[in-house]
């Protein structure tokens, strides 16, 4: 079966919500199940993930 695309707003690139979203596409169960697609600032997204993924 085709994975369904699920759009997510990232919000307030200032907020949270950037570390949330980035946190939740890693999750193996999000990924298996759907093909996520961010919709915001790729910088901010990618400065995100940089975050979720430091020790």
């Amino acid at each position: 079966m085709k994975q369904p695309i699920l759009g997510v707003t990232m919000g307030d690139p200032a907020g949270i919500g950037p570390e949330i979203v980035a946190r939740a596409a890693a999750e193996p169960a999000v990924r298996r199940d759907s093909r996520p697609v961010v919709i915001g600032a790729a910088a901010t997204m990618h400065a995100a993930l940089t975050l979720v993924s430091s020790p």
